[in-house]
């Protein structure tokens, strides 16, 4: 390729960037930065400066926002979804075969799309940082906040931890919750389990005092979304002080699984 040829296609990119008001990075034969967003934002999202990622972390727990909001193409036409995917591993398409909206909307898009949602994810992804980082057990997630307003509970008050299941798992059936006994008693427990962690779509119900374990009830588990974070904890409550009551940390992530076949046609391995 001449430097003639670079040039020439170097401003073609960055006239398209600027027609179609999107970013685009170009870094053959120097490094420059097309930005024409209207509302740029950050090369990398983090919870703490993009709600936007902050909310996919927690409502589609897994969910790589790499293979999202950007994609690499490489000179030799080569598209792939992140920064990671190189040498046609991981490839949606070549630009030199098919058009950029045919291979976005193609079967290798879709596929990496429906193996997000699942978990059923390429065996490339399953190694990946950006894959298997995901967000820990939390002490104070937003809906608990909302919980404390609505039933009086004391933000301070919290007395014992949570045991079963394990955080971010996948389940096809209702599971059952476990927590420590608390040292005092209670007159009875609220589960509450929040999609996303926020209070938008929270369920709730009541196990007697005397039990430290339950299985989500098979009428509320057939309403929670498919594929969706919910994030989940208990109060030990004090009906005559509220105030009194007690909360488990920290809170955890549980998935109501369900199972979506490979995309045919697809190339990606896993």
């Amino acid at each position: 390729m001449s430097k003639e040829w670079i040039a020439s296609m170097r401003e073609r990119i960055r006239t398209a960037a600027e027609e179609k008001k999107i970013r685009v990075i170009w870094d053959v034969e120097g490094h420059d930065n097309f930005d024409y967003r209207e509302d740029p934002q950050p090369t990398r999202p983090t919870k703490a400066r993009d709600p936007w990622a902050w909310k996919l972390q927690h409502y589609l727990p897994g969910y790589c926002s790499q293979s999202v909001y950007r994609v690499k193409v490489d000179t030799d036409g080569q598209i792939y979804p992140c920064c990671v995917g190189d040498d046609g591993t991981l490839s949606l398409g070549n630009l030199n075969e098919k058009g950029f909206e045919e291979i976005w909307n193609g079967p290798e898009s879709q596929d990496l799309r429906r193996g997000m949602l699942t978990g059923d994810v390429p065996k490339f992804c399953k190694g990946c940082g950006f894959y298997t980082d995901r967000v820990p057990p939390e002490s104070y997630p937003p809906f608990i906040e909302d919980m404390n307003a609505k039933h009086g509970f004391s933000a301070e008050k919290v007395g014992f931890e949570l045991e079963g299941p394990e955080h971010m798992i996948r389940t096809r059936e209702a599971p059952q919750l476990e927590w420590a006994a608390p040292t005092i008693k209670f007159d009875d427990y609220l589960v509450v389990l929040s999609l996303g962690s926020q209070d938008r779509d929270t369920k709730c119900f009541r196990v007697p005092r005397n039990v430290t374990k339950a299985f989500i009830p098979a009428e509320l588990w057939t309403t929670m979304q498919e594929n969706f974070g919910y994030w989940w904890t208990v109060w030990g409550v004090n009906k005559k002080r509220p105030q009194d009551s007690q909360r488990a940390t920290p809170s955890r992530c549980l998935i109501r699984q369900k199972d979506i076949k490979r995309l045919p046609g697809s190339s990606l391995e896993y």
